[in-house]
């Protein structure tokens, strides 16, 4: 299902329909769908609209165009269905819609509530509730998507990253759960920009521009998109310790300011390739927003929610999973082929800093709260949904220790800064927003009551309807 790679870094650079193979295997799936041996497909996204719509919608038309989707209808339905779990009326869902519709599509638009315009996982949870009002007598394959993903991927081919098809996502989709036809629900990557807060990702692209403005040799080699999270400060699986060669000119201010601070990525945006499809990753519970749901059982599974304070923690969706594998015994995939993540936000205001120092707290409290869990339930097993409080010793420990490496990380970013504010002044706005980061990170309430509640809000979130 794959155009043909020139080696084990590089994909040949042209699209999948234009591969012969890929191209036959893909009508044969088609064909196999129209008989009714495939299931349809059933989109859910949660969306306040945007401008990034545009690219979803127009990847999306050229994938289906191009695999024979649009327009087909098997039982009196449409093969491919959307629901738009909308937080906001917008021009640019107005605008998806129709086209989608126009494409041949079965469209359905719900309100989300109010809530879920606080965070991913309140979102979500939208999502979930919005799907028990959708038809699903007959089964169709549900694939609960981020509204920021395009049906394309920045992979790797013959000349450096580049923008391509090499592979067609949804009839990979079929040809996965014939292969795995006992997984319940598969979790996808992304390729672009990192699914992680800019904050995540600032020490290293300031590694990277620091060896840019001095001169210093970076590694270029095609090898360097096949490993592990090299985009991530904090990785623990991660080797590599050379500095990215930027892949253009060295971005002007505000350019700078919204690649380092917003969009996360400078010179290591996620890169496909041959290699990374092929290796599993290493922690294969941890779950975003690609999730492709086979057993729609798992739709009613409720969707925790995770709050230090009034503070909203990120990673609720690896709980989720966790909970899922654990408890219900969930079968659990990893999806080879990405979609790509679009960051389109500009401007790095006062704004945009507050949302950053946000995103900062709650993806350092998501990441200790589900490397606690799993570190307990690993170690202890997790039967019964109501045993969540004996992994506070374990979530305490994992929150203190992430509080410590985040803060080592957002210093020595800080460190960067001070370094490079004489060639490049813009960065000292950077460096104010680091030094309220670090005060933000201090006063972040983590003893063993703050642990308490957050365990038992995600408790009863479990315990809950979706």
């Amino acid at each position: 299902m794959l155009v043909p790679a020139l080696d084990a870094h590089r994909f040949a650079s042209r699209p999948w329909w234009s591969a012969p193979a890929c191209r036959e295997r893909v009508e044969a799936l088609r064909d196999e769908a129209l008989r009714g041996r495939r299931r349809p497909f059933q989109i859910i996204t949660c969306t306040a609209g945007g401008p990034h719509l545009r690219e979803v919608t127009r990847s999306f038309i050229e994938l289906i165009e191009h695999a024979g989707l649009g327009h087909l209808r098997v039982a009196g339905r449409p093969l491919l269905r959307w629901l738009f779990v909308e937080r906001e009326r917008c021009p640019s869902i107005d605008a998806m819609a129709e086209a989608l519709t126009r494409a041949g599509l079965e469209v359905r638009r719900r309100a989300a509530p109010t809530s879920a315009e606080a965070s991913i996982a309140d979102g979500r949870r939208a999502s979930l509730r919005a799907a028990a009002t959708l038809d699903l007598s007959d089964a169709p394959i549900v694939l609960l998507l981020d509204d920021d993903l395009a049906f394309n991927a920045l992979c790797s081919g013959p000349a450096g990253p580049e923008l391509g098809a090499p592979w067609p996502w949804l009839p990979a989709i079929w040809a996965y759960h014939e292969a795995h036809p006992n997984i319940d629900v598969a979790l996808g990557g992304v390729s672009g920009a990192p699914p992680l807060p800019a904050s995540s990702t600032l020490a290293t692209n300031l590694f990277d521009l620091d060896a840019a403005l001095a001169g210093r040799l970076s590694d270029g080699s095609a090898k360097r998109w096949s490993e592990v999270d090299h985009y991530y400060d904090l990785s623990p699986v991660r080797s590599v310790r050379a500095p990215y060669p930027m892949l253009g000119p060295v971005p002007e201010a505000p350019a700078m300011l919204d690649a380092l601070m917003i969009h996360g990525s400078l010179a290591r945006p996620l890169v496909a390739t041959p290699t990374t499809l092929a290796q599993a990753r290493p922690a294969p519970v941890v779950r975003g927003g690609n999730t492709v749901v086979f057993e729609l059982a798992w739709l009613r599974l409720p969707h925790p929610q995770a709050r230090l304070g009034e503070l909203r923690l990120r990673r609720a969706d690896t709980i989720w999973a966790q909970a899922a594998v654990s408890l219900h015994g969930c079968r659990l995939g990893q999806l080879p082929w990405p979609l790509r993540h679009l960051r389109d936000e500009r401007g790095f205001s006062e704004r945009a800093a507050t949302r950053w120092r946000e995103r900062l707290l709650a993806d350092l409290g998501g990441v200790g709260l589900y490397r606690g869990i799993e570190r307990w339930r690993t170690r202890a097993a997790w039967r019964r949904v109501d045993e969540l409080g004996r992994a506070r010793a374990d979530v305490f420990e994992t929150l203190a220790a992430r509080r410590v490496q985040v803060s080592e990380a957002l210093s020595e970013a800080g460190r960067r800064c001070a370094e490079l504010a004489d060639r490049r002044p813009e960065l000292t706005a950077i460096g104010a927003a680091i030094d309220e980061g670090l005060a933000a990170i201090a006063a972040l309430e983590l003893g063993p009551e703050a642990i308490d509640s957050l365990l038992d809000g995600v408790l009863a979130s479990l315990q809950a309807h979706p």
